[in-house]
């Protein structure tokens, strides 16, 4: 665990926490879980689309619908590459720095 975050916790657990730093903490670990969420659904995808191209199960679309809102804006932006797609690679960039950053927001409780 992060220095601040045990922090956090051991403040949980003495309830020295008030119900404002309570909801910010729950804020801020829905986040992280989402954006964990979205990182890994981003490497299935990109691994998938490598090993079994054409192939359509379920569960990759299923994937592919939910993470197609965050790719979507990137690829306007982006010039086309041929048959390359870079949009994948951008996002999962964007998520891992969140994913270093969210743990820092604990400072601000």
């Amino acid at each position: 665990l992060v220095g601040s975050e045990m922090c956090i916790r051991d403040s949980i657990s003495m309830g020295r926490l008030t119900i404002s730093q309570y909801a910010i903490f729950g804020i801020v670990r829905t986040l992280s879980v989402l954006v964990d969420f979205y990182w890994w659904s981003m490497l299935i995808i990109v691994i998938a689309s490598f090993v079994s191209q054409g192939n359509n199960h379920p569960g990759l679309s299923l994937l592919d619908q939910l993470v197609d809102p965050l790719i979507r804006p990137i690829r306007s932006i982006l010039p086309s590459m041929g048959p390359l797609d870079f949009s994948p690679m951008v996002v999962i960039l964007m998520l891992s720095i969140a994913q270093r950053s969210l743990p820092n927001a604990y400072a601000f409780i």
